[in-house]
């Protein structure tokens, strides 16, 4: 096999390729091992604490029997999005989870925790770490003090809303029972009569939704179904899946190198034929 076919077989044959390289692959493979066993060994002990919230609920129309369609304040979905905006955190939050305003710029203050929705309850779960058992529980709680009051600011202007709706429906019905009284006191069977009646009934049955609203918003608040729970020992560094990972990434620099010194001696070699 000469010269020129060698080059074709180190490129296209991966076989040939890593009998000729094998050496400069396992060099980098035992870098990459030596790299990420001292990383690994070296990573700072963690532990971890994580909680559940359970999503403030109300009734969502006016229209239908009471009690019969509940929903939640805000879609989970929309939730997870929103703890991703580095601006919905109060500087006590910062403060307790160790970061300063103005160094929050990724999602989940910068990767601090992580959020699993969990459809079923309505509700999320949020895993948190911190290199110590009583920073990652003052964390925590500050957290999910955090995420409540976002929720209870969401439900006090829904309730803003649906009082103002009563307070009009209210008027409404004191207006037109004033009017039903001055027509009762006449003809009791004409057609003003029974429109101010039918009126009356609707605004009355108006008023018991809304009541039953205001009172369902205010005793479904954001809350814990999960107290916060810190783990007693630390978290697994999974120093096997760093070492593992670090022999890979080492052997494919390995192989790019190899790659590399094949392209830059090949046209010497051809150069060399020539001559």
């Amino acid at each position: 096999m000469n010269n020129q076919n060698l080059d074709k077989v180190e490129i296209s044959d991966p076989i040939v390729f890593f009998l000729q390289n094998w050496k400069l692959i396992t060099v980098f493979g035992v870098l990459g091992l030596f790299v990420s066993g001292i990383y690994g060994l070296l990573k700072p002990v963690q532990y971890e604490a994580s909680f559940q919230i359970k999503i403030a609920q109300y009734i969502s129309n006016l229209n239908i029997q009471p009690l019969t369609n509940i929903v939640n304040i805000e879609p989970l979905t929309e939730l997870e999005n929103q703890l991703k905006i580095p601006t919905v955190y109060s500087g006590e939050v910062l403060q307790k989870c160790g970061m300063s305003e103005g160094s929050v710029d990724g999602p989940f203050m910068n990767g601090r925790y992580n959020v699993s929705v969990i459809n079923g309850v309505n509700a999320i779960e949020i895993k948190l770490r911190s290199n110590k058992p009583e920073s990652a529980r003052s964390c925590a709680n500050s957290l999910q003090n955090n995420i409540i009051a976002m929720q209870q600011a969401m439900t006090d202007d829904l309730l803003k809303i649906k009082q103002k709706q009563l307070e009009q429906s209210q008027k409404s019905f004191e207006e037109i029972e004033g009017h039903f009284n001055h027509i009762k006191q006449g003809e009791m069977t004409g057609f003003a009569f029974l429109t101010s009646l039918d009126e009356m009934n609707s605004l009355r049955d108006r008023m018991d939704r809304l009541n039953d609203e205001i009172f369902f918003a205010k005793s479904h608040p954001a809350k814990l179904i999960a107290p916060i729970y810190v783990s007693s020992q630390p978290v697994s560094r999974k120093t096997p899946i760093i070492i593992l990972g670090g022999i890979f990434a080492g052997m494919l620099l390995g192989i790019f190198f190899a790659s590399l010194r094949i392209a830059v001696r090949k046209p010497f070699r051809i150069e060399s034929e020539r001559q």
